[in-house]
């Protein structure tokens, strides 16, 4: 389904009723005034995120896929052109991994389980194709009729977002039989082309794509399990974990949070936001993006790197970094790679979370006995006069245990440095 297909749901619907969990709630009320940025810069990422790079495309380009490859090269595929390419810097200028011809409308790009291989889904006729990353032609995997988004479970079997045989959306088994209808593991899910993601317990998310506000949907991976050999599953026997949400476009998991993009079409501004689980599934804005001169500007396509921890503002390189496709569909158009400052506490320097003895002796271990070397060098600055010496030890275990002047900013809580 294309954008312009998905903002035009207007048709009343008669809505199933589901169950609500305690943690439901409204995401995007207040959460419309874009962070400060540069002027003229429609994306404004939060307070600890910055744009590492952006690779631009020319305004009448159409967003068809967005991917890292398994070595951390980007990927995009623009429906216009017909061509997956593979970039190896921040400029536009890539190497062509595999051209369609005629052109396809893109759906999805998603790395293969076994990291040989990207999966391309295109909405045109239906193929879902192996594109191999040491090169060769595509390879039909699949005919799904307008699919929209993939999602590989923690066994690597793969799950498609498309319609249903019946009504509405359906999740549907990727089976590699392009002859053979895919089994639907859930179907009658209200409204059309969902995004979808696996954690890494094999719960299914589905965000949904309906008249109205979104809801994110959970399927336990039991529910999944049973219905890949009995009855699919309809809407209402998932859990709502998440309501009232503008639109969700792309949604991934990755490092124990999910992730999505607001296209922005019901607050006016759209939006990358991080969902939590473990906290009864707080939503985080991480950029937001200011309307252009000519229009609501909307993020679309997203995928992540992950590192070993949440990729959140302040993480640093242990959050991985995300990529993001935004456009007007006018004039502004390009893909943006986020990534972390690496936030710290002054004093805190073994990475226990707290400020005490044992970082004064991480202090010293680190400038004299070849101690490990902490994630953010400038948190051994205890002082704060720009150097790394014995006088970051004593000015420690003065401020500990004779109260001696205050450690500088950014202390007692995390932030930038200078």
């Amino acid at each position: 389904m294309s954008l312009s297909s998905l903002a035009s749901l207007a048709a009343p619907v008669a809505r199933r009723g589901l169950r609500r969990s305690r943690a439901a709630i409204v995401v995007l009320a207040g959460i419309v005034a874009p962070f400060p940025g540069a002027a003229g810069d429609t994306l404004r990422p939060a307070p600890g995120l910055i744009a590492a790079r952006r690779i631009p495309f020319p305004s009448t380009a159409t967003s068809g896929g967005l991917a890292y490859a398994p070595d951390g090269r980007i990927v995009t595929y623009e429906s216009g052109s017909g061509q997956i390419k593979v970039h190896d810097g921040g400029s536009e200028a890539a190497r062509v991994l595999a051209t369609f011809d005629p052109p396809v409308f893109g759906s999805f790009i998603v790395p293969s389980p076994a990291g040989d291989a990207l999966v391309f889904g295109e909405s045109s006729q239906g193929g879902v194709y192996s594109v191999p990353l040491g090169g060769g032609a595509p390879v039909l995997v699949d005919s799904i009729r307008f699919n929209f988004d993939l999602a590989f479970d923690p066994e690597g079997r793969g799950f498609v977002s498309a319609p249903g045989l019946a009504r509405w959306n359906s999740i549907r088994l990727l089976d590699a039989d392009p002859a053979a209808e895919s089994r639907e593991v859930v179907i009658d899910l209200e409204g059309y082309s969902g995004p979808l993601a696996f954690d890494r317990e094999g719960d299914l998310y589905y965000g949904t794509a309906k008249a109205g506000p979104q809801s994110l949907i959970l399927f336990a991976r039991g529910q999944v399990e049973a219905a890949l050999s009995g009855d699919p599953l309809v809407e209402a026997d998932g859990l709502v974990v998440l309501a009232d949400v503008g639109s969700f476009y792309g949604l991934r998991w990755a490092a124990g949070q999910l992730y999505f993009t607001d296209l922005g079409f019901a607050t006016g501004t759209g939006g990358l936001y991080r969902v939590d689980p473990g906290e009864d599934f707080a939503v985080s804005p991480l950029a937001l993006f200011e309307p252009s001169e000519t229009g609501i500007v909307s993020p679309t396509f997203l995928a992540l790197r992950e590192g070993s921890r949440p990729f959140a503002p302040g993480a640093g390189p242990r959050g991985g970094s995300v990529l993001v496709w935004y456009s007007d569909f006018n004039g502004v158009n390009e893909v943006a790679e986020l990534a972390a400052e690496a936030w710290f506490v002054r004093g805190e320097v073994n990475g226990d979370g707290v400020v005490d003895i044992s970082d004064a002796i991480a202090v010293l271990g680190y400038l004299f006995v070849g101690g490990e070397e902490p994630e953010v060098l400038e948190a051994v600055d205890s002082n704060g006069d720009g150097g790394l010496d014995l006088s970051d030890a004593v000015y420690l275990l003065d401020y500990l245990f004779r109260g001696g002047p205050a450690i500088p900013a950014p202390f007692p809580e995390p932030g930038p440095g200078a």
